[in-house]
Protein backbone atom coordinates (compact mmCIF):
# COMPACT_ATOMS: atom_id res chain seq x y z
CA UNK A 1 0.00 0.00 0.00
CA UNK A 2 2.67 2.62 0.66
CA UNK A 3 4.35 2.06 -2.79
CA UNK A 4 0.59 2.90 -4.20
CA UNK A 5 0.18 6.11 -2.14
CA UNK A 6 3.66 6.90 -2.82
CA UNK A 7 2.55 6.28 -6.61
CA UNK A 8 -0.44 8.46 -6.24
CA UNK A 9 2.00 11.32 -5.05
CA UNK A 10 4.10 11.17 -8.45
CA UNK A 11 2.85 13.26 -10.20
CA UNK A 12 0.81 12.11 -13.92
CA UNK A 13 1.96 8.68 -12.73
CA UNK A 14 -1.66 7.89 -11.04
CA UNK A 15 -5.33 9.53 -11.64
CA UNK A 16 -7.55 9.83 -9.19
CA UNK A 17 -9.80 7.54 -10.63
CA UNK A 18 -7.41 4.99 -11.25
CA UNK A 19 -6.30 4.90 -7.72
CA UNK A 20 -9.77 4.66 -6.50
CA UNK A 21 -10.51 1.71 -8.64
CA UNK A 22 -7.56 -0.21 -7.23
CA UNK A 23 -8.89 0.43 -4.02
CA UNK A 24 -12.23 -0.76 -4.99
CA UNK A 25 -11.26 -3.91 -5.92
CA UNK A 26 -8.62 -4.13 -3.18
CA UNK A 27 -11.03 -3.80 -0.25
CA UNK A 28 -13.68 -6.35 -2.15
CA UNK A 29 -10.35 -9.06 -2.61
CA UNK A 30 -8.89 -8.33 1.00
CA UNK A 31 -12.03 -6.75 3.25
CA UNK A 32 -10.03 -7.22 6.07
CA UNK A 33 -7.10 -4.90 5.01
CA UNK A 34 -9.60 -2.03 4.98
CA UNK A 35 -11.67 -3.02 8.93
CA UNK A 36 -10.30 0.09 10.43
CA UNK A 37 -10.81 2.80 7.62
CA UNK A 38 -14.40 3.92 9.05
CA UNK A 39 -12.18 5.45 11.81
CA UNK A 40 -10.19 7.40 9.85
CA UNK A 41 -10.17 11.03 10.59
CA UNK A 42 -11.44 12.96 7.33
CA UNK A 43 -9.69 16.27 6.80
CA UNK A 44 -11.95 18.51 4.12
CA UNK A 45 -10.61 20.84 1.39
CA UNK A 46 -11.38 23.88 3.50
CA UNK A 47 -9.56 22.42 6.31
CA UNK A 48 -6.79 21.57 4.25
CA UNK A 49 -6.65 25.05 3.19
CA UNK A 50 -7.04 26.58 6.38
CA UNK A 51 -3.66 24.47 7.35
CA UNK A 52 -1.69 25.40 4.34
CA UNK A 53 -2.47 29.32 4.75
CA UNK A 54 -1.52 28.96 8.51
CA UNK A 55 1.49 27.32 8.14
CA UNK A 56 2.57 29.41 4.65
CA UNK A 57 2.77 25.74 3.11
CA UNK A 58 1.42 24.28 0.30
CA UNK A 59 0.77 20.31 0.10
CA UNK A 60 0.76 18.51 -3.04
CA UNK A 61 -3.23 18.19 -4.71
CA UNK A 62 -2.53 14.35 -4.66
CA UNK A 63 -1.75 14.26 -0.60
CA UNK A 64 -5.01 16.85 -0.39
CA UNK A 65 -7.21 14.39 -2.65
CA UNK A 66 -6.23 11.26 -0.46
CA UNK A 67 -6.79 12.87 2.96
CA UNK A 68 -9.76 14.77 2.11
CA UNK A 69 -11.49 11.10 0.86
CA UNK A 70 -9.46 8.18 2.60
CA UNK A 71 -8.39 10.10 6.04
CA UNK A 72 -5.56 10.03 8.58
CA UNK A 73 -5.14 7.32 10.05
CA UNK A 74 -4.83 2.92 9.42
CA UNK A 75 -5.38 2.34 5.63
CA UNK A 76 -4.13 -0.85 4.78
CA UNK A 77 -1.31 -1.74 6.22
CA UNK A 78 0.02 1.59 6.07
CA UNK A 79 -0.24 4.51 8.92
CA UNK A 80 -1.11 7.89 7.10
CA UNK A 81 -1.00 11.21 8.95
CA UNK A 82 -3.14 14.24 9.11
CA UNK A 83 -2.27 17.57 8.16
CA UNK A 84 -3.81 19.11 11.55
CA UNK A 85 -1.48 20.45 14.04
CA UNK A 86 -2.70 17.77 16.29
CA UNK A 87 -4.64 14.33 16.71
CA UNK A 88 -3.73 10.58 17.13
CA UNK A 89 -2.10 11.06 13.42
CA UNK A 90 -1.02 14.91 13.14
CA UNK A 91 1.87 14.55 11.00
CA UNK A 92 3.10 17.97 13.42
CA UNK A 93 3.24 15.77 16.34
CA UNK A 94 4.84 13.24 15.02
CA UNK A 95 7.78 15.56 13.43
CA UNK A 96 8.20 17.69 17.11
CA UNK A 97 7.64 14.06 19.23
CA UNK A 98 10.62 12.80 16.88
CA UNK A 99 12.80 15.53 15.87
CA UNK A 100 12.42 15.26 12.27
CA UNK A 101 14.16 17.40 10.36
CA UNK A 102 12.42 20.88 9.76
CA UNK A 103 11.94 20.32 5.58
CA UNK A 104 10.41 17.03 6.24
CA UNK A 105 6.70 16.94 6.51
CA UNK A 106 5.59 13.14 7.45
CA UNK A 107 2.63 11.87 6.06
CA UNK A 108 2.95 7.70 6.75
CA UNK A 109 5.43 5.50 8.62
CA UNK A 110 6.64 1.78 8.08
CA UNK A 111 5.71 0.82 11.61
CA UNK A 112 9.89 0.39 12.16
CA UNK A 113 10.60 4.18 13.07
CA UNK A 114 11.23 5.66 9.92
CA UNK A 115 8.75 7.73 7.98
CA UNK A 116 7.73 8.72 4.33
CA UNK A 117 6.91 12.77 3.63
CA UNK A 118 7.72 15.23 1.67
CA UNK A 119 10.67 17.94 1.69
CA UNK A 120 9.49 21.99 1.52
CA UNK A 121 11.20 24.11 -0.26
CA UNK A 122 9.71 27.90 -0.40
CA UNK A 123 6.71 26.99 1.07
CA UNK A 124 5.81 23.80 -1.21
CA UNK A 125 5.89 20.64 -0.53
CA UNK A 126 7.73 18.00 -3.15
CA UNK A 127 5.33 16.34 -5.44
CA UNK A 128 7.61 12.96 -4.41
CA UNK A 129 8.25 11.53 -1.46
CA UNK A 130 11.39 11.15 0.54
CA UNK A 131 12.55 8.95 3.26
CA UNK A 132 13.48 9.48 6.73
CA UNK A 133 15.30 6.97 8.28
CA UNK A 134 15.84 6.85 11.89
CA UNK A 135 18.95 4.43 11.94
CA UNK A 136 20.71 7.19 10.05
CA UNK A 137 19.35 10.26 12.48
CA UNK A 138 16.27 10.56 10.38
CA UNK A 139 18.56 11.87 7.06
CA UNK A 140 16.71 12.32 4.58
CA UNK A 141 16.71 10.41 0.77
CA UNK A 142 14.57 10.55 -2.00
CA UNK A 143 11.81 7.17 -1.70
CA UNK A 144 13.05 4.53 -4.34
CA UNK A 145 9.03 3.52 -4.68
Amino acid sequence: MVRLFAALCVKNEMNNIKFNQIIFEAKELNPFWFEDDDENEITTIQEINEIESFRELKYPEQYKYFISKYGAGEFAFTNIYSPKKSGEWSSWVEKEEYNLPHQFIPISDDGCGNYLGFIVLKGVCSESLYWADHEQEYEIRKNKA
